[in-house]
């Protein structure tokens, strides 16, 4: 069964991108749990809008510590490397009991592919 939010985020156009992505975080820091999403948003702006021909994704660490600084870091230049433009980042790991848990995360954006 396909997830709806799959289909109108169109993520599952980048499941390779995303995937090929984690592999290379896992095979580096996999002791920090990285898990990546990418999806692309609506395309349906007008010309000047800054989102126009952007997609956007985000690496998750689901571990219950703050990411070291300098691993933090190193990830971070990794992704820009590639091309990524962070847009936030937090190597805090932060619980509110009986709430939720915020782990470590990075947000970037990405320039789509044009035909």
């Amino acid at each position: 069964m396909i997830n709806l939010t799959k289909i109108i985020l169109n993520e599952s156009n980048y499941d390779n991108q995303a995937n090929s992505l984690q592999s290379e975080l896992r095979s580096k820091y996999g002791e920090f749990e990285p898990h990546v999403r990418m999806a692309e948003y609506s395309q349906d702006r007008k010309d000047d809008d800054p989102l126009k021909g952007k997609g956007f994704g985000m690496v998750d660490f689901i571990i219950k510590n703050d990411l070291p600084e300098d691993i933090f870091d190193s990830i971070k230049l990794h992704l820009k490397n590639k091309g990524y433009e962070i847009q936030s980042a937090n190597r805090f790991f932060e619980s509110d009991p009986g709430e939720r848990d915020y782990h470590p995360k990075i947000n970037f954006h990405f320039n789509l592919e044009t035909e």
